[in-house]
């Protein structure tokens, strides 16, 4: 590559004694590597992508195991998160685990040789902010109309990526041949299962509390009133709260609201409005329903739900 002449070996040179069954052996070559190209000027465009291909590479090399599980598949906004970080170094190679970052947290000095084959453990708590957003995928995050996706502030950055930015990051800094390097994994929640073994899954925030509709769209022939359920499902435990359901002008709905209480995460509660439309009106109208809770006083969170009804 242009810039990198003269600074490391030419391809046909190799470390002696280099074997596939001892990759360690690769890490002193890969360092340099990673020297040369953090010399090169930023504007290099290959600068970037090479050197997280390198830090990959030495990271695999090093046998290098870095992993963050939280203690549930989701968290709350505003609420503790505990978290389980373990660092393994799966290889002969001196490995030193010199500190970690953890979301919203200043950094963190570990300082703590890696051993052959000996995890090191920690444990720790973090407060998802108020303000973290709720996980769904970023081309879904705001409406669909005529069915092109609509992208806004920083996930337009994310066009074409399969997956957004994972709800919760750790970044771990080790020391490699006297070198540091930094490496970022997402949280992530691990179960067993009893037939299919260890499984993952993505960490993901949720609010409070969700709804979902019986049916997608309800039908309102004639202008008669008929009952709209709504399942609620808890996010965490011991959910109080209040629903009501959000309609257009016109348009009547008994009971104004609905006072519920969820006991614990993953508890289902169906209530049911009764939904009157106006008289002489054709069309499609969409509603919606909001949701507040807590039993303190004060604002709640809302988790509006488009709810959408047709009358012909």
């Amino acid at each position: 590559m242009e810039g990198l002449r003269g600074r490391v070996p030419r391809g046909g040179r190799r470390d002696e004694g280099v074997r596939c069954a001892r990759p360690h052996r690769s890490l002193p070559s890969l360092v340099r590597v990673h020297e040369a190209l953090t010399a090169l000027p930023d504007t290099h465009p290959w600068k970037a992508p090479k050197l997280r291909e390198t830090e990959a590479l030495i990271a695999a090399c090093a046998g290098l195991f870095l992993e963050v599980r939280a203690a549930a598949p989701t968290g709350i906004p505003g609420l503790p998160v505990a978290l389980d970080v373990v660092a393994l170094n799966r290889s002969p190679a001196a490995v030193e685990w010199v500190g970690l970052t953890l979301p919203g947290e200043k950094p963190e000095a570990v300082g703590k040789a890696l051993g052959a084959n000996v995890p090191l453990k920690l444990s720790r708590t973090v407060t998802l902010p108020t303000t973290a957003p709720i996980s769904t995928p970023y081309w879904l995050r705001e409406p669909v109309t005529g069915g092109l996706y609509t992208l806004e502030g920083e996930d337009r950055a994310l066009t074409g990526q399969p997956e957004g930015v994972p709800a919760l990051s750790v970044a771990f800094e080790y020391k490699v041949a006297g070198r540091r390097f930094r490496a970022v994994r997402p949280v992530v929640y691990v179960w067993t299962d009893p037939v299919r073994g260890e499984l993952y899954r993505d960490f993901e925030v949720v609010p409070p509390v969700t709804a979902t509709l019986a049916q997608d769209v309800l039908m309102f022939p004639n202008g008669a009133s008929r009952a709209v359920p709504v399942v609620l499902a808890a996010g965490m435990d011991q959910v109080p709260g209040t629903v009501r359901m959000v309609a257009p002008p016109g348009w009547r709905v008994e009971p104004a609201s609905v006072e519920f209480k969820l006991a614990a995460r993953g508890d289902e509660r169906t209530v049911t409005f009764q939904v009157t439309p106006p008289q002489a009106r054709r069309g499609r109208v969409t509603s919606s329903w909001m949701s507040t809770w807590g039993t303190a006083p004060g604002p709640g969170v809302p988790a509006p739900c488009p709810i959408p009804t047709s009358r012909r």
